[in-house]
């Protein structure tokens, strides 16, 4: 249970003071230890720093880790007292507390180091050392500390545990089940420990320390100061402190961190950015309208509409970690869901100011917390180019109290029970992870093999908002013939992971009189969903080359016997000035036939012209055969069929 569920509103004075009391605190040489000693030793305790002065690995001793704290608090005018015992001998540490001020009223067993290995090569000695000190070196300090607060009727105890211990970690077998071990320790404590006034809590902290320097980037270790945890220390070991056998994240208060304004920034970017992200999600040259997104100077150049994407970028993940009322452990966020509204037509360079806010937490109990992350970019003239909802799961978080739904949140769509209308394949390249990563994702978790393994991977996976971009690019080219302008929303959960050179299979469902395709992305070589709940929705729009569209409307309309002829799918590929501009499709498989956007997965029958040629032939003032010996049209696929495309034309000629 979370400490913030059983806190009454007022129950603390403004500054919790400890005058008079003497406190323990194992492991406080450096982190998380040396910032609780510091802020007890200037709120009025005598402090015991004890250190043994041993790597992250356990590894030597030094007395100089602890000496240099005790001078600290004494430099500040507080009282302190080093010791250097290992906690496998706690009983000298408690010991000192009693000779050098004669009592003890808090002990905080933080004291702890790693010696990964995965499960398969661990050894008996990389077990036994943890537990001596994690486990049993907090029972026998513990235990010596006990009869102590049984006789003076007061103790207060925390143990630090980890997310490790809650929901597991590669190479961390040890580590897991030592902290594990601490969190039945502190409920059963807190049981006994009832009726003697003894209060037991267990930590979750969330911060860089020695532990994690191979764990977290350097920028990381900076933000993620073990000084924003002490203060929830100070709270655990309080004598108004109402809670006994809780555990406790690193401070919570949901309406605090919902009212925390997070600094906004600016976002620029200029067609070379652009032209990588679309070569990213796969935009190629091979593609009818790949040049308009590859090309700058491209007559119908644009910015990929799933580029806004990219805004999340600008997003300091860091200051998550220290998010007053909410801080997050960032080595147990994931990116569950993305949705994202397109507001206006994206510019080919621009400066865009960017805001970010915490629209809501939501509790999921057991499971973790849901953060719904919303980000908008605006332009130069203040119109809001795009929306972006990030919602991240954070395992762990949960069962705080909270509400386990939220009206902010948009719902992901309900795969329809039948069969998927198109499957769009797209086949990743093993370098995808490797250049989508340089639009600024940087994480290593997409390019080091070793942080990969760390997190469980068999290697690297791939972005999740590459698969979903490559997916929505396939949508926008089998609905909308690729026009930018036809993306208004996306929607999608981040189901598993892609392992890059994965083959992605696009299955999508048009809704019934309406422009929103429902879709999911499966990795062909698993079957296992990466991509779960999407949708796109999309807008009508007059394609660029819209005329010869309009008129095969018309012809269509006026001529139902065509089916009857071709029975069939005939593709029209529109150019303007030589370049794929549109692709139409005459679906004349039934009378009267039908004609939409997109391209035909297989036409018997492919014609492809200018858009004012195929205009000059739909009303007759071309005669087809003249536009052949011309070059100014091109006609593919079954020679048997062709001549009944003849009834298309105005003139009624033979193709």
């Amino acid at each position: 249970m979370h400490l913030c569920s059983r806190l009454p509103q007022n129950s603390m004075p403004d500054q919790l003071r400890f005058d008079g009391q003497v406190a323990v605190v194992t492991g406080a040489g450096g982190g998380l230890g040396r910032e609780y000693a510091l802020l007890l030793g200037e709120r009025g305790a005598a402090v015991v720093v004890n250190d043994l002065g041993s790597s992250r690995d356990g590894q030597g001793q030094s007395s100089k880790t602890a000496d240099s704290v005790v001078q600290e608090i004494r430099d500040k005018g507080g009282k302190a007292a080093a010791n250097y015992d290992s906690v496998e001998e706690g009983h000298k540490i408690i010991e000192t507390a009693i000779k050098e001020f004669g009592r003890i009223d808090i002990l905080i067993n933080n004291a702890g180091f790693l010696r990964d290995r995965s499960f398969m090569k661990m050894e008996d000695i990389d077990w036994d050392l943890i537990h001596r000190v994690h486990l049993r070196g907090a029972f026998i300090t513990t235990r010596a500390a006990w009869p102590h607060f049984r006789r003076q009727k007061y103790g207060r105890i925390v143990l630090t545990s980890s997310a490790a211990g809650l929901f597991g970690n590669f190479g961390q077998a040890n580590y897991s089940a030592a902290k594990m071990g601490l969190v039945g320790l502190g409920q059963t404590l807190a049981v006994e420990g009832q009726k003697h006034n003894i209060v037991t809590n267990v930590l979750v902290p969330a911060a860089a320390s020695r532990l994690t320097e191979s764990v977290f980037p350097a920028e990381f270790q900076r933000l993620l100061r073990p000084a924003l945890v002490a203060p929830v220390v100070a709270l655990l070991c309080h004598a108004d402190c109402p809670a006994s056998g809780a555990v406790a994240p690193a401070g919570v208060d949901v309406a605090r961190a919902l009212r925390t304004r997070l600094p906004p920034a600016r976002y620029q970017y200029q067609p070379r950015d652009a032209i990588l992200y679309a070569l990213s999600i796969g935009v190629s040259l091979s593609e009818p309208h790949g040049l308009r997104y590859l090309y700058e100077a491209h007559d119908s150049y644009a910015v990929h509409p799933m580029f806004p994407a990219l805004f999340v970028n600008a997003v300091d993940f860091t200051r998550l970690a220290s998010l007053p009322g909410f801080p997050m452990d960032l080595s147990q966020l994931l990116h569950g869901e993305q949705y994202m509204e397109l507001k206006k037509p994206l510019p080919s360079s621009a400066t865009l100011d960017v805001d970010f806010k915490i629209s809501d937490i939501i509790d999921k109990g057991d499971k973790g917390a849901l953060v719904l992350l919303d980000v908008r970019a605006s332009d130069e003239v203040g119109d809001e180019v795009a929306y972006v909802q990030v919602t991240i799961f954070l395992r762990g978080a949960g069962g705080f109290g909270g509400h386990a739904r939220s009206e902010h949140t948009t719902a992901c769509a309900i795969v329809p029970d039948r069969a998927p209308d198109a499957t769009l394949p797209y086949s990743t390249c093993t370098d995808q992870a490797a250049l989508y990563r340089l639009c600024g994702d940087r994480n290593p978790l997409h390019i080091d093999p070793d942080f990969a393994a760390l997190g469980g991977q068999e290697r690297p996976i791939l972005h999740g908002l590459c698969g979903l971009g490559v997916s929505v690019h396939a949508i926008l080219a089998r609905y909308a013939s690729d026009q930018p302008e036809a993306l208004v929303k996306v929607k999608a959960r981040f189901a598993r992971p892609v392992l890059p050179g994965q083959t992605l299979l696009v299955d999508t469902w048009r809704e019934p009189g309406a422009d929103r395709i429902v879709f999911q992305t499966r990795v062909k070589e698993t079957g296992r969903v990466a991509l779960s709940g999407g949708y796109v929705e999309l807008r009508a729009t007059e394609p660029a080359a819209g005329a010869a569209g309009a008129s095969l409307q018309q012809l269509v309309a006026q001529r139902p016997g065509l089916a009857d002829s071709v029975r069939g799918l005939v593709q029209f590929n529109v150019t303007q000035r030589g370049r794929p501009a549109a692709g139409w499709v005459l679906d004349l498989t039934s009378a009267p036939g039908r004609v939409s956007r997109g391209t035909a997965a297989a036409p018997v029958v492919t014609v492809t012209a200018d858009d004012a040629h195929l205009v000059e032939l739909f009303s007759g003032r071309l005669e087809p055969s003249t536009a052949l010996a011309q070059g100014k049209l091109k006609v593919a696929g079954n020679p048997a069929l062709l001549g009944a495309l003849r009834g298309l034309f105005g003139t009624g000629s033979r193709v």
